[in-house]
């Protein structure tokens, strides 16, 4: 079982993050079809942001569909991190210090 905790800090970047992955390009796509495509057909046809963000998420798979931009979230266990493997040693550093409070919960779980 996998818990997420999201503070206050984690809450602003996740909604950051959304505002620059949806909601920029999207306002990028209804800007270059109501300024540019929109001109050259005869209904003048303008999209709002709703229909841009439904244009956008159409883009975005059909870049994913063809190979243009390939994403993917993975996560593992701490205790399947392998702490040889990394370089960095502030964050080894980190991850031992979680390994050995996981320990310490995980002990004092089973105590109970």
């Amino acid at each position: 079982m996998k818990i997420f905790k999201l503070d206050l800090l984690g809450i602003i970047l996740l909604i950051f993050i959304s505002l620059l992955v949806i909601v920029l390009p999207s306002v990028l796509v209804q800007f270059i079809w109501n300024s540019v495509v929109s001109n050259h057909l005869e209904n003048n046809l303008v999209i709002n942001l709703f229909q841009a963000i439904l244009l956008w998420g159409a883009i975005a798979t059909l870049f994913y569909i063809t190979g243009v931009f390939k994403f993917g979230f993975s996560f593992q266990e701490l205790e399947a991190i392998d702490l040889s493997t990394i370089e960095d040693p502030e964050l080894r550093s980190e991850l031992e210090k979680l390994k050995i409070e996981a320990k310490q919960k995980e002990e004092e779980k089973n105590k109970l």
